[in-house]
């Protein structure tokens, strides 16, 4: 299996709930985390959360 042999989807599945197809798909979108500056600039690339520059106020 695939992710047996990477390092990065055995740490992932290390986390109660997260199995070998979770830890193989998120790993495969992250890919290169330095690309992210930090942990928040992730949720926004998987839809988790809106957009980083928003401003949150609502139009009225």
């Amino acid at each position: 299996m695939i992710t047996r042999n990477d390092a990065t989807c055995r740490r992932l599945m290390t986390v109660l709930g997260v199995g070998p197809v979770v830890a193989l798909a998120y790993a495969a979108t992250i890919n290169i985390p330095q690309r992210f500056r930090s942990s928040k600039a992730v949720d926004p690339i998987l839809g988790l959360t809106p957009e980083l520059d928003e401003s949150g106020a609502g139009t009225a």
